[in-house]
Parts: structure tokens; C-alpha cells; sequence
């Protein structure tokens, strides 16, 4: 069966990877021949708004997803430095990965204005998928509560079960990031 688009790209620091993520990595896949996920802030770890290093994060990323691409993405400056320079770093380390194919469709979530990270001429034969979050209410913020609070069952009902042995091992990370 024919897929809709031939790359498809999605973009996320996945601080950690939850339902929430995989429903938007799951139709890039459903619609995509080739799906490739970029993990930003790839250089960050051991803080509290980016506590897990970019290993653990593409490992559970790779649990789920094995058949994806899955490559890090470093900020440029600041992980809040959203411009259309940004866009066109992201769009060339895309294009970089894909040997050289520019992604067909980006997929993401309505949490933030990613049309503002574009130059509209960059990105006019790119689809923009975009999910509404409310349908799903969770986020890596919420899931690293769950873990900082020991509350494995709602941390659970929410982190694909291909990733439930690694709860010990994030609560870990996440308590050495608390304590700096």
C-alpha cells in the first residue's frame, strides 16, 4: 500500500516520550514511507526542564520505534531561540539525515507555534500536521511529576509498557537533576 508522503519529520525534546507523542509519531508512520524523529536539545540533560541526556531518551525512543530514524538535534543557542533561522537549521539537518530528501510533512502538536520557526518559502511544499493536545491532556512536564512523586500507575497509564522497566531508571536521572 502506497503511503501519503515519503519523509515525514518530527521534532520534540520527548523529556520523556509518552502517549501523547507517540499518537503524533504514530500517524507520521501510518502516513509516511520514511518517518524521521529528531530529539532537540539533544545537548541538554541535568536540569529540570531537560533532566534525561539524549541516550535515554533515544533508547525508550527506539523501544517503541525501532524501524525510525531516530537523530539528535542541538539547540543553535537556546532551546527558546525560535526564529526562521531555526527553522532553516532544523529543516537542514533534516534534509542532512534524509540524504539529501526534503521531509514531505511535519507532524506536531498545537502547544506551540511551529509556523513561526519557518520561513513560509522554506517550508510551501511541506505538509504541517498538526495535533490538537487537548484531545490527549498529558505532557513530559506532567510525566516527570508522576516520576519526581513515585506515582507509577498514572505514570503508567500514560508511557507506552515497552517503556515500563525504565521507570526506576528515570526517576534516578530525574532526582540527580533535581538535586543540582
Amino acid at each position: 500500500m502506497a503511503k501519503k508522503y515519503t519523509w515525514g519529520m518530527y521534532c520534540g525534546r520527548l523529556q520523556h516520550i509518552h502517549l501523547g507523542h507517540q499518537q503524533i509519531i504514530d500517524r507520521m508512520l501510518d502516513e509516511c514511507e520514511h518517518g524521521l524523529i529528531l530529539i532537540g536539545s539533544a545537548q541538554e540533560q541535568g536540569t529540570l526542564r531537560n533532566p534525561f541526556p539524549y541516550e535515554l531518551r533515544a533508547r525508550l525512543v527506539g523501544k517503541i520505534y525501532p524501524k525510525a530514524t531516530i537523530k539528535p538535534l542541538s539547540d543553535m543557542t537556546s532551546e527558546r531561540d525560535i526564529t526562521p533561522v531555526w527553522g532553516k537549521y532544523v529543516l537542514r539537518h533534516a534534509i542532512e539525515v534524509a540524504d539529501g530528501a526534503v521531509p514531505n510533512a511535519m507532524y506536531y502538536g498545537n502547544d506551540q507555534d511551529r509556523d513561526g520557526w519557518f520561513d513560509p518559502a522554506d517550508v510551501a511544499d511541506i505538509e504541517r500536521v498538526v495535533f490538537d493536545r487537548a484531545v490527549l491532556p498529558i505532557s513530559a512536564t506532567k510525566m516527570r511529576a508522576f516520576l519526581r512523586d513515585d506515582a507509577y500507575e498514572q505514570w503508567a497509564s500514560f508511557a507506552d509498557p515497552r517503556i515500563h522497566p525504565f521507570y526506576e531508571e528515570l526517576r534516578t536521572s530525574l532526582a540527580k537533576a533535581e538535586q543540582i
